[in-house]
């Protein structure tokens, strides 16, 4: 199996056990799954390099906060963090009508999604992180190892060449930080445009549709919210469909 069908097999595990729950879950749960081995970390490159001196299991804890009312408007979120221990935590807050069963097909896909995003976050920096190939750039602020280093350095290659890395890399940080004020930038940052495109690869994969079919899905909700305007999401988009390109250039698209 490809790594990549590994971190695959790794959020249909946590997306199948939250569907498992939906219905039969108190709306506060918590579920407990295992990374088996060092071998079921995903990395997009065959010539990634595991980190040979760590063999040990590693656990990660996901957390459902559900909200069932009838007539409901379906709404997941998710975010990676940690508990008093400092051991990693995926928490899902799901709003949906229980009685709509034919919204399971809906729910299963942006599932899927969300987890491989959140997921992708933690091959990063974080638990399922490991020592890839030597990289010969580095940036002050960021990890100075592993698959962000990789993405880091195709990112500016593509979208800033010719720049100082490190002026480039500092005012992308000071933009995450401040995103709140400005979700544009939150939508491609360094820390977020990879997991993005990765969680709209595996939803559209699993539907079998084009992946910008879901982009502009989840673009057009942020400007119907009055989140960002129609023209940013146009930008959005095609940084999203470059990186597509390169990450994953067996995507479907909906004009091809």
């Amino acid at each position: 199996m490809s790594r990549g069908g590994r971190t695959r097999s790794l959020a249909r595990r946590v997306t199948d056990a939250i569907m498992r729950h939906l219905d039969y879950r108190p709306t506060l749960g918590r579920i407990n799954l295992q990374v088996p081995d060092e071998r079921s970390v995903f990395c997009w490159s065959d010539k990634w390099k595991l980190d040979d001196t760590d063999h040990e299991c590693r656990h990660f804890t996901v957390i459902l906060k559900l909200k069932r009312k009838r007539g409901t408007e379906l709404d997941i979120g998710a975010e990676v963090g940690s508990d008093l221990f400092g051991e990693p935590v995926i928490t899902y807050q799901i709003f949906y009508d229980r009685q709509n069963k034919s919204a399971r097909e809906e729910i299963y896909y942006e599932l899927l999604g969300i987890s491989a995003h959140e997921i992708e976050h933690l091959t990063e920096e974080g638990l399922l992180a490991f020592q890839g190939p030597r990289q010969h750039k580095t940036y002050m602020g960021f990890p100075d190892s592993g698959k962000m280093l990789h993405n880091l350095n195709d990112m500016h290659r593509l979208f800033s060449p010719g720049t100082d890395k490190d002026l480039w890399a500092q005012r992308d940080l000071i933009a995450t930080r401040n995103s709140f004020e400005n979700e544009e930038v939150y939508l491609i940052c360094a820390l977020e445009l990879n997991a993005f495109v990765k969680g709209f690869y595996e939803q559209a994969r699993a539907a079998r549709r084009p992946i910008d079919f879901f982009m502009r899905s989840y673009l057009n909700d942020y400007v119907k919210h009055g989140r960002i305007q129609q023209h940013h999401a146009e930008l959005v988009l095609d940084i999203w469909r470059t990186w597509t390109h390169l990450r994953f250039p067996k995507a479907r698209w909906l004009d091809t």
